[in-house]
C-alpha cells in the first residue's frame, strides 16, 4: 500500500495555467488553538463571513443552549487571521470542468469538527484530491449589501472526525515508509506472515501493510491510487511556501494574527462591580448594568428577566429571517437586546460599519476609510491577476447588457458583477453591481466594447461607468441638488464631498444637520460601486428618522429652532461667518424682545397701581414740612385717629361694592395689619368707620378755620390741592381724567369685572421698593 503520491512539480510548472494567489482568512475559534491547530479540514471566510458567522452562529442567547453554560459556542473567544497562498489542481479550476466555483476555487466543503458532512464533497475529493473551495454567502438572517465569501481547506482523512483521526499524514508516511522498506525485502509467504502487523501477503508478494485503513481513498476516476492525502503543503503548516497546485500540495498558511473577541465586542469595558470585566464569563456573572440581565422567551418572544449577563440576543421573529412581517412589523427596540456592538444584525449599514470595525481591529485602517476589508499589500495582486479564462466564460461580458463582468475587489475573488442601466437590461439582479472602474480593468480595458446605456443620466448609473453622463461637473457647488446630483457624487467615492453635497441639500430644503454625526453618516453614503436602491430622497428621510437632520420651524418675529444638540450644518456657501451672523441675530432679537417685554410691564404696572391708587386716596397727601410727598399716597397709608395698627384695606381686596370719591381731607397714619387677611375676615363696619371719621374731622376743620398742620402724633390735615396721582416731573406726571362711578376697580375674586388684574396686584407688591417706598416712610 501507497499514499497518493506528493507533489514534485517544479515551481515553473506551477506558474503555467492559473497563478498562485494569496488571501486573507479568517476564523472564529478558542485562543488555545490559534497557531497550534494543523488548519485542515477546515471552514473559513472573509472579514464579513466570520462576522456574520459569529452574529448569527455563536451569540445569539436563546439559540445557543444550556443557560449554564461557562464559554460561548465552541468555546470561542478569538478571531484568527492567516495570509494563505492558493493554487488548486488544473482539473479542479478547469473552466470546462464540473467543480470549478468563483474562477480559482473548487466548491465549498461543510465540516463539522473535521468530518465533511456532505456526502457529495467527499466523492469530489476522492476523484480530485485536496482543494480549497469557495462560496459566495448570502443570509436572510444578516443583511449585507456587498460579496463575501466562506472558504474551505481539505486535509488528512476527512471522512473522520478529529479525535477519530488514528494518526497524522506524516505520521503515517513515515510508517509506511519503513513497511515498504522491511516487506519489499521479504520472500515468500511465511516470511511475510511473520511480520503480520507490518506487511500482508498479496498476489504473490509481500507489501506495507496499511496504518490507517479508515481514511478516505482515491476512487478509480482520479487515477491514483492509495488515501486521499489533503491540499496542505508539506512543511506549510505556519510558512507560506509556495503550492505547486497537484495532489497534496494545493495550499499553505502562515502565522496567525488574534484579536480577542471580548475586547472586539466591548466586554471588556463594561463595569463588574466597580472594576472592568476581564472576560466573558466574568461579564456573564458579575456585569453592573441590570440591563444586561435578560433575554427573549424562544416561545412567546417576549423579553424575560435573566439571572445572568446576556451578551445579545435576537428576538425569535427576526432569528429566522429579517425581512419577516412580523419581525418587519417590530420597532428597533424590541429586535434586539445585549451589547451595543452586536444590536442591528437586521440593518445592512450597521452590519457594515461592525465588520469594518472588526477589520480595523486587525489592522486595516482602510476598512473604516475607503470600505476597502482587503490589505493594501494585496492590491497589485487584485489589479493584476485575471478572471478571464475563457471566451466566451463565467466572466466574459455579454454584448450590448450589462454582465457578466468579474471583478477581485471583494476579498480577491473573482466575482460576478453587472453594470446597471443598460438598454438591454440584464436579468441576473441579484448579482453585485460592478465596480465603477470595471471597464477599466486589465481585463476588460479595451478588449470588450462599452455596454450601451439606457439614458446619459447619472442616477440611472450606466453613464457612471461609461463617462457618458450629460452631468460632468466636478465642482461640487456646480452639481445639481437632485437624485442625479447625489448619484453623481456617491460615484466620486469621497467622504468630505459627500458631506458637503448634504450640506447644499441641508441649506437649500431649510434643514439642520448635526455636525458631529454628519461624517459617519456621509461615509456610509458611497462605496466602490453603487448602492442597491440608494438615492437622494431615501438619504434625506433617514438622515430625519435617525434625528441627523432637523427641520427649521419659523414664527413672525423671529426663528425658532427644535430644541437639540445639533447646530447648523451646511455646505460650502454657508460657513461659519454665515452661521454667526445668524445666532448673532437671533440673539439679538430675544434680547430686544426681552428689554421691549420688561418696558411695557414696569409701565403698565405704574400705570394701574397710580390709577387705583386715585380712586383710593383722595387729594395729595403734605409731610410734616409741608412739602408734597415723593410718591402717590394709596389707601394702604390712610389710617383712623387713636387705631395706629389698623391699616385700611386697599380697595382692590374689598368686597365689590362703590367707592364715594370725596375732596374731604383724611389723616395720614401708620401702614395697618390687614396686608395677610382674607376678604372674609375683614370687619364689615370698617367703611362705616370711615364715613364716621371723616364727618368728625370735617366739623374739627371748619370750626378752628386753622390752616397750620397738627403734631405728628395728631390728626394731620391733608390739603385738598391736587388729585393723588403720579410724581410730578416724572415721566408719568401726565394727569389722568377723573374716573366714573363705573370705572370703580372692582374685587375680581367676587367675580366682577375690574380694570385692576390679579398680575398686576402682585406685580406692584414685587415692586415695593419702587412704587410704595414713599408712602412707606410718609406713614
Amino acid at each position: 500500500f501507497a499514499l497518493a503520491p506528493t507533489a514534485e512539480a517544479s515551481v515553473s510548472d506551477a506558474l503555467d495555467g492559473h497563478p498562485v494567489l494569496e488571501f486573507d482568512f479568517y476564523r472564529a475559534m478558542p485562543s488555545v488553538g490559534i497557531n497550534k491547530w494543523t488548519i485542515q479540514n477546515f471552514d473559513l471566510a472573509d472579514l464579513a463571513g466570520m462576522t456574520k458567522y459569529v452574529h448569527t452562529e455563536v451569540v445569539a442567547e436563546h439559540i445557543i443552549g444550556t443557560a449554564e453554560r461557562k464559554e460561548r459556542k465552541y468555546g470561542i473567544d478569538a478571531l484568527a487571521r492567516m495570509r494563505f497562498s492558493v493554487k488548486n489542481t488544473a482539473r479542479v479550476v478547469a473552466p470546462k470542468g464540473d467543480i470549478m466555483t468563483l474562477v480559482d476555487f473548487g466548491p465549498f466543503v461543510t465540516f463539522d469538527r473535521g468530518i465533511a458532512s456532505n456526502k457529495d464533497t467527499l466523492r469530489f475529493m476522492q476523484e480530485f484530491g485536496g482543494f480549497v473551495g469557495a462560496q459566495q454567502q448570502r443570509d436572510s438572517r444578516w443583511t449585507y449589501d456587498e460579496a463575501y465569501f466562506w472558504f474551505s481547506v481539505t486535509g488528512w482523512c476527512p471522512n473522520l472526525p478529529y479525535n477519530k483521526v488514528p494518526m497524522t499524514r506524516q505520521e503515517a508516511e513515515h510508517i509506511i515508509s519503513k513497511r515498504t522498506q522491511l516487506c519489499s525485502e521479504l520472500r515468500g509467504s511465511a516470511a511475510c506472515r511473520k511480520h503480520l502487523d507490518s506487511c500482508v501477503f498479496e498476489d504473490g508478494s509481500c507489501i506495507a501493510r496499511d496504518p490507517t485503513p479508515e481514511c478516505l481513498n482515491h476512487t478509480s476516476a482520479s487515477g491514483q491510487v492509495g488515501h486521499v492525502v489533503g491540499g496542505l503543503c508539506p512543511g506549510g503548516d505556519g510558512s507560506l511556501i509556495q503550492p505547486l497546485g497537484e495532489l497534496g500540495c494545493t495550499y499553505s498558511y502562515g502565522k496567525a494574527d488574534e484579536v480577542s473577541l471580548d475586547e472586539v465586542a466591548g466586554i471588556l469595558d463594561e463595569d463588574c462591580g466597580g472594576r472592568k470585566c476581564m472576560s466573558w464569563l466574568d461579564f456573564r456573572r458579575n456585569c453592573s448594568n441590570q440591563e444586561y440581565r435578560q433575554r427573549f422567551h424562544p416561545i412567546k418572544s417576549t423579553v424575560e428577566e435573566f439571572k445572568y449577563c446576556v451578551e445579545y440576543d435576537i428576538n425569535p421573529l427576526c432569528e429566522a429571517n429579517c425581512s419577516a412581517p412580523a419581525c418587519q412589523a417590530l420597532p428597533a427596540s424590541q429586535k434586539e437586546i445585549g451589547l451595543p456592538f452586536w444590536r442591528g444584525r437586521c440593518d445592512e449599514q450597521a452590519n457594515r460599519a461592525r465588520t469594518e470595525r472588526v477589520g480595523a481591529s486587525f489592522g486595516v485602517a482602510r476598512a473604516k476609510q475607503e470600505h476597502n476589508l482587503s490589505p493594501k499589500d494585496l492590491d497589485e495582486q487584485d489589479s493584476s491577476a485575471t478572471c478571464v479564462y475563457q471566451q466566451p466564460g463565467t466572466c466574459t461580458p455579454s454584448p450590448g447588457q450589462g454582465g457578466n463582468y468579474c471583478t477581485r475587489h471583494w476579498s480577491g475573488v473573482c466575482m460576478n458583477c453587472f453594470v446597471p442601466g443598460t438598454q438591454r437590461a440584464w436579468l441576473a439582479t441579484q448579482m453585485q453591481y460592478c465596480p465603477y472602474d470595471i471597464l477599466s480593468s486589465s481585463d476588460y480595458k479595451d478588449l470588450f466594447p462599452y455596454p450601451k446605456c439606457a439614458s446619459s443620466r447619472p442616477r440611472d448609473l450606466c453613464c457612471l461607468y461609461t463617462g457618458g453622463c450629460n452631468t460632468k461637473e466636478r465642482d461640487l457647488e456646480q452639481v445639481p441638488l437632485d437624485e442625479d446630483g447625489f448619484a453623481l457624487v456617491a460615484s466620486w467615492s469621497n467622504s468630505s464631498l459627500m458631506a458637503g453635497f448634504l450640506g447644499r441639500i441641508a441649506e437649500d430644503r431649510q434643514l439642520i444637520l448635526d455636525e458631529g454625526r454628519l461624517s459617519d453618516f456621509a461615509y456610509a453614503q458611497w462605496g466602490w460601486s453603487p448602492r442597491k436602491g440608494a438615492g437622494l430622497e431615501k438619504t434625506i428621510k433617514e438622515a430625519i428618522d435617525m434625528g441627523l437632520a432637523v427641520p427649521f420651524t419659523t414664527t413672525s418675529s423671529t426663528t425658532t429652532v427644535t430644541e437639540t444638540n445639533a447646530t447648523l450644518v451646511t455646505g460650502p456657501p454657508f460657513d461659519s461667518y454665515s452661521r454667526s451672523l445668524v445666532l448673532i441675530a437671533v440673539l439679538v432679537s430675544g434680547a430686544v424682545i426681552c428689554i421691549f417685554a420688561s418696558v411695557a410691564g414696569f409701565v403698565l404696572f405704574r400705570r394701574l397701581r397710580a390709577h387705583a391708587g386715585s380712586q383710593s386716596s383722595g387729594p395729595r397727601a403734605h409731610t410734616d414740612s409741608g412739602k408734597p410727598t415723593s410718591g402717590a399716597v394709596s389707601a394702604r397709608s390712610v389710617a383712623f385717629a387713636g387705631q395706629p395698627d389698623i391699616e385700611a384695606p386697599d380697595p382692590t381686596d374689598m368686597p365689590s361694592q362703590e367707592v364715594v370719591e370725596t375732596p374731604t381731607p383724611v389723616t395720614v397714619l401708620p401702614r395697618l395689619g390687614l396686608m395677610g387677611r382674607k376678604n372674609s375676615e375683614r370687619s364689615p363696619s370698617l367703611e362705616d368707620q370711615i364715613r364716621k371719621e371723616r364727618v368728625s374731622k370735617e366739623a374739627i376743620a371748619s370750626s378752628s378755620n386753622r390752616s397750620s398742620h397738627a403734631s405728628p402724633n395728631s390728626n394731620e390735615e391733608v390739603l385738598p390741592t391736587a388729585r393723588v396721582g403720579k410724581p410730578e416731573g416724572s415721566m408719568w406726571s401726565r394727569r389722568r381724567p377723573e374716573r366714573s362711578d363705573s370705572e370703580v376697580a372692582t374685587d375680581p375674586v367676587q367675580g366682577s369685572h375690574s380694570h385692576i388684574s390679579r398680575n398686576s396686584r402682585s406685580s406692584s407688591s414685587c415692586s415695593s421698593s419702587s412704587g410704595s417706598s414713599s408712602s412707606r416712610s410718609s406713614s
